[in-house]
Parts: C-alpha cells; sequence; structure tokens
C-alpha cells in the first residue's frame, strides 16, 4: 500500500471530505445513481458540500458526460493506471468510498481494497445482475435499494463524522476476519 495520495495533484483541500470509486472503463456498467446522488447533496447541503469531492478513477466516459451536463463542480476523473500502487493512491484520497455498478457485483475485490484502506463503503441494488455488495462490505458498509435512499445514505457519510468514522473503524479488521490471506487458504 502507498501512504500517497492524489488531493494536491488534484487541488482538494486536505480537510475536504471526498468520495468516489474506480472501476473498468466499460459503458456496460455505468450507473449514474452516484454523481445523481452527489448532485442532490450538492442542492440539499449548499453551504457544507462546498468542500465536498467526488472522484471516479477509470471509469465509462458516461460519467464525465453526466458530470457535466449537471453542471457538478469539485468531481475530478484520473485516468487508468493499473498498478497497486496508483490504486492505493487513489484509496488513500478518499473518506468514502461510494461505489455505483449497473450489474452490480459478484464478489467485489475493490471493495475490500478499499476496506484494506479503512474507508466505509456504500453501493446500491442492480436490477439486472448480482448484489453481493452488502455481504462484502459486511459491518463496513452501507447498501441503498434505490437512488433516493443512495442519496440519504452518502449525505448520512458527508455529514455525520461518528457515524463515517464508525463504519470505517469496522473496515480492517472485516477484512482480517474475511479476505485475510490466511483466512482464505483455511477457508
Amino acid at each position: 500500500q502507498s501512504t500517497e495520495n492524489y488531493r494536491i495533484d488534484l487541488g482538494i483541500p486536505a480537510d475536504a471530505i471526498v468520495a468516489g470509486f474506480h472501476q473498468r472503463n466499460d459503458d456496460l456498467i455505468f450507473s449514474p445513481i452516484p454523481l445523481n446522488a452527489f448532485a442532490a447533496l450538492r442542492k440539499k447541503y449548499p453551504a457544507e458540500s462546498k468542500n465536498w469531492h467526488f472522484i471516479i478513477k477509470n471509469g465509462s466516459g458516461l460519467y464525465r458526460d453526466q458530470a457535466k451536463r449537471l453542471g457538478l463542480e469539485n468531481v475530478h476523473f484520473l485516468g487508468r493506471t493499473p498498478d497497486s500502487a496508483s490504486v492505493s493512491k487513489f484509496l488513500n484520497t478518499l473518506d468514502i468510498f461510494a461505489h455505483g455498478r449497473a450489474d452490480g457485483e459478484t464478489f467485489g475485490a475493490i471493495f475490500v481494497e478499499a476496506m484494506m484502506h479503512g474507508k466505509p463503503c456504500i453501493s446500491h441494488y442492480s436490477p439486472e445482475g448480482a448484489n453481493a455488495q452488502p455481504e462484502t462490505m459486511g459491518p463496513a458498509g452501507v447498501f441503498a435499494m434505490n437512488e433516493g435512499e443512495y442519496a440519504d445514505l452518502l449525505g448520512r457519510l458527508f455529514t455525520d463524522s461518528a457515524y463515517r468514522n464508525k463504519l470505517a473503524s469496522k473496515a480492517k479488521s472485516h477484512v482480517e476476519s474475511y479476505y485475510s490471506m490466511d483466512k482464505c487458504i483455511a477457508e
């Protein structure tokens, strides 16, 4: 794991609250939910949200189109860098791993990576595909059944530092209990 982050590179203040996710560049897995929720929160909390940021690493070009269409400020995009050090650097930049994917996850190694970095996670239900996200995230994440619920949960993660820290505090122990090399070999 890297100890670096992208905040200086992206012009994000050290005290900002940052959400985001990474995924492959594939229009078929694009989900409008995370950025729609971020846009709704920017309207609901105009003063507080000035110091909130959202980052997408890699991902479909549809996210860039969506951010532009929604007129979103404080949304940043990072290109594809497949090495583990850059993924770690990306995850160190976040306070919240805010996942979205049209077809859900069958397991979601990206959640394990985020939790290894002590990040609370959020994801949403997919009517088409797998929905193993709640099981993978365990006590370190929250799962929304629809876009409105996602916005409410993401809003709580942005506004309630005690709640955010409570979920984050469970992340590393959950990973160690269920996804460590020793645990996987033993299973």
